[in-house]
């Protein structure tokens, strides 16, 4: 019985059951976004495999003086694929979001800035945390979302972020 209980410790999960380790290839979505409470910026992304290829979910804006960008499955290059899963791993972004823990928080900012990453894989299963889960990814969106409307807001244009640690 005994055995059992480190056995479960030891693969991190009750049970013993451990998290399937999974490769850039089985990877079916990236998915990431960002909300302010008072609406100066804001983007949520989506890069989707399909069986015709990858395409493009976005929508973003820095302000009322910019225009706001909107695309719903719009086709990517294969290179460009090859990019978003070139920046996970260099940037290791899965490691990222598997080891992220809630922070405990003494006090809660009403105007936080607030962002989460996601990516889903072939089997199913999906890994997310509410963080910015790399500057680098969100300039890849932002550049991908310019590109294939003609009129991406400039990122570096929004506020600064001061409800952040």
């Amino acid at each position: 019985m005994f055995h059992r209980f480190i056995a479960a410790i030891r693969a991190g999960l009750p049970g013993g059951h451990k998290q399937p380790v999974h490769t850039g290839e089985e990877i079916q979505s990236v998915s990431v976004s960002c909300g302010h409470m008072d609406y100066c910026y804001g983007y949520s992304f989506q890069l989707k495999k399909t069986e015709n290829g990858w395409l493009l979910d976005a929508e973003c804006f820095t302000d009322a003086e910019q225009p706001r960008v909107e695309l719903q499955d719009c086709p990517v290059t294969g290179a460009e694929a090859e990019e978003l899963l070139r920046l996970i791993r260099e940037e290791q972004i899965l490691d990222k979001l598997r080891r992220y823990r809630k922070p405990v928080h003494r006090f809660h900012v009403l105007d936080e800035t607030t962002y989460y990453a996601s990516i889903s894989f072939s089997d199913g299963a999906s890994v997310g945390a509410p963080e910015l889960a790399s500057k680098e990814l969100e300039a890849f969106f932002y550049r991908c979302a310019g590109k294939y409307s003609g009129a991406a807001p400039d990122p570096d244009e929004k506020e600064p972020d001061t409800g952040r640690s």
